[in-house]
């Protein structure tokens, strides 16, 4: 069962003024992936890179969500799936596709975990700095002048100098 399709276009080729590509429908095996590739001229060699110019499908509402540079293996997962989905399942995935609320939610999760992590390396660097600014100095790192504080000379009375 077919969920969607994407035009898959070679980018080198596009970027020289032709336009090569093939109709992948997803979910696709690795074989048709390849083929398809390979059928575009996409060999990793000299044409390493493909981009999707259009897309195709049931599920109103996904493509506004797509790129022109999806990963072909998260299309395929993504289209898997959906594959098993019922149909009030997939009209619940497309009310919440048109409503766009789950964009803002993911993006905030995502604001919130990188302030956290940014956070919790500022909280662990600033104890870093705390133990390592609050470290003894070995010995050896000392300097002359430490060991003069550290022990004055000991003063002589004015009896012994007079002898």
């Amino acid at each position: 069962m077919t969920v969607f399709e994407a035009y898959i276009t070679n980018l080198g080729k596009y970027a020289e003024g032709q336009l090569v590509g093939e109709t992948l429908k997803f979910p696709a095996t690795t074989e048709e992936v390849q083929s398809l590739l390979k059928n575009i001229g996409v060999d990793g060699v000299r044409y390493e890179e493909f981009f999707i110019t259009a897309f195709d499908g049931d599920v109103m509402g996904l493509y506004d969500y797509l790129t022109e540079y999806e990963n072909l293996d998260e299309l395929n997962h993504l289209a898997h799936l959906i594959s098993e989905l019922d149909s009030d399942e997939i009209e619940t995935l497309e009310a919440v596709l048109n409503k766009g609320d789950h964009r803002r939610i993911f993006m905030e999760q995502e604001r919130n975990s990188n302030r956290n992590a940014e956070l919790a390396m500022e909280q662990n660097g600033n104890m870093i700095d705390g133990i390592i600014n609050n470290l003894p100095v070995p010995p050896s790192e000392k300097k002359p002048l430490d060991k003069v504080r550290e022990h004055p000379p000991k003063r002589r009375s004015r009896e012994r100098e007079e002898r």
